[in-house]
Order: C-alpha cells, then sequence, then structure tokens
C-alpha cells in the first residue's frame, strides 16, 4: 500500500501539545473525561458503601438487609470499575481518530 502514511500509537506515550489541543476538542475525549469521572464517583461509593454495609454484618449478624446490601454495594463497585475501562478504551479510540489520518489506518 504504497503513499499510506502508517503511525504507532504507544499507550502511555506522551503526546506532543499540538496533539493533546487536538485531542482535548475531540467529542470522544470529552465524552471519556466525563464516563472517566462518573465510573471514579461510582466506584469509590459502592465501594465505600461495601465497607460500611460489611462491618454492619460483622457488627449485626442478625440483620436480614446486610447481605443485599454487600451485594449491591460490591455491583455498584463494579460497575464503577468497567465505567472506568471503558473510559480508557473510549480515550484510547479518540487518540486513534484524532491522530491517523487516513481510512485504511482505521482499520
Amino acid at each position: 500500500m504504497k503513499g499510506f502514511k502508517m503511525i504507532q500509537i504507544v499507550k502511555g506515550a506522551q503526546l506532543s501539545l499540538d496533539e493533546q489541543a487536538r485531542l482535548a476538542r475531540h467529542p470522544l475525549e470529552s465524552a471519556s473525561q466525563i464516563m472517566r469521572a462518573v465510573g471514579l464517583a461510582f466506584a469509590v461509593a459502592g465501594f465505600m458503601a461495601f465497607v460500611l454495609s460489611g462491618i454492619g454484618i460483622i457488627a449485626v449478624p442478625s440483620a436480614h438487609d446486610g447481605l443485599t446490601a454487600t451485594l449491591v454495594a460490591g455491583a455498584v463497585t463494579v460497575f464503577g470499575a468497567v465505567l472506568g475501562h471503558q473510559a480508557a478504551e473510549l480515550h484510547f479510540r479518540a487518540v486513534k481518530l484524532e491522530l491517523h489520518t487516513t481510512n485504511a489506518d482505521l482499520r
């Protein structure tokens, strides 16, 4: 494929200031920042609820609601972690779309 400019994107590599400015204006980057913040909020809140409900189960073992609250808090924590992971993948996709110049590179 002569004439196609191939570039390699390495995760964790430092972008130039021009590339960072272009990336900051990309809609997928904005979405990834929002997803990262929401995911972090869910993960932290879920973890705190998980710990507190676990302490509640230990303190009052006869309470019937403790296990349900602990399982829901664990699910919220996992949901927050999944959102954070999806935000990282969306950020990488935004970098790839913004820095690639040809359609052949996007395959």
